[in-house]
C-alpha cells in the first residue's frame, strides 16, 4: 500500500504547498481591501451607525477587539492549511496506485455526466428558443407545458448530482471562509440562537473598525 515512487507524494505535496500559499496571499489582500471598504462604508453611511438600533451592541465590551488580529493570522493559516490539503489529497489519490483505477474510473463517470449536462443544455436552449416565452408569458403554452414536464422529469432524477455538487461546493467555500472574520459567511440572523450568535467575528471587526475610527 506504499507509495511505489516518490513523486506520488512529492506532486501532491509541491501542489498543495502552491495552492495553500495562493489561498493565504488572497485572504491577505482581501483583509487590505475590507478594511478600506468597510472604513469607508461607515464614513459615508453606507453601514448606518446611529440610525441603526442595533448599534448599542458595537459600543459594549471592546476589549473583544483585541481578538481580531490573532483570528486574522490563524484563520488565513488554518484556511490555507485546508484548502491546500484537500488539493493535495485529492491530486494524491489520484496518483496513489492503490485508489488510481477507481478515481480513473470516477474521472470517466463525471465527463460522462458532463457531456449528459452539455446535450441536456443544448436541448434547454433549443426549447427555450421555440417554446417562445416573452418574459413569464408564454406564447406557446402547450409546447410550453410539454417541455417543462419533460423536464421537471428529468431533472427529478439528475437533482441528486446537483445537490452533491452543492455540497462539494458548499464545503470548499467553507473551507476557504474559516480564514474570512471580516465578513458572515451565514445570511443575516442565520446562526443566532437568543443573544449569542455562532459566528460573531464580523460583528468583532466592524467594531474595531469603529473603535479606530472614533479617534480620528
Amino acid at each position: 500500500i506504499y507509495p511505489e515512487d516518490d513523486y506520488m507524494i512529492g506532486i501532491p505535496l509541491l501542489i498543495a504547498t502552491c495552492f495553500a500559499f495562493l489561498c493565504a496571499a488572497t485572504l491577505t489582500c482581501t483583509y487590505t481591501s475590507s478594511i478600506v471598504s468597510t472604513t469607508l462604508k461607515l464614513r459615508s453611511g453606507v453601514i448606518p451607525t446611529f440610525r441603526d438600533p442595533n448599534f448599542w451592541k458595537y459600543r459594549k465590551a471592546i476589549d473583544h477587539c483585541t481578538m481580531i488580529l490573532g483570528s486574522m493570522f490563524w484563520g488565513t493559516f488554518f484556511s490555507s492549511v485546508l484548502c491546500g490539503s484537500i488539493v493535495g489529497l485529492g491530486i494524491f489519490l489520484f496518483m496513489w496506485q492503490v485508489t488510481r483505477r477507481y478515481f480513473l474510473k470516477l474521472t470517466a463517470t463525471m465527463i460522462g455526466i458532463l457531456t449528459t449536462v452539455l446535450v441536456k443544455q443544448i436541448l434547454v436552449l433549443l426549447c427555450r428558443h421555440f417554446a417562445g416565452y416573452s418574459s413569464f408569458f408564454r406564447l406557446n403554452p402547450v409546447f410550453s407545458n410539454i417541455y417543462l414536464m419533460v423536464f421537471e422529469c428529468s431533472n427529478f432524477a439528475l437533482s441528486i448530482g446537483f445537490v452533491a455538487l452543492r455540497l462539494l461546493k458548499l464545503a470548499l467555500i467553507s473551507s476557504f471562509y474559516v480564514g474570512r472574520v471580516d465578513t458572515p459567511f451565514l445570511a443575516p440572523g442565520v446562526g443566532r440562537i437568543g443573544p449569542f450568535e455562532l459566528d460573531n467575528y464580523p460583528h468583532i471587526f466592524l467594531k474595531d473598525i469603529l473603535a479606530h475610527e472614533a479617534h480620528r
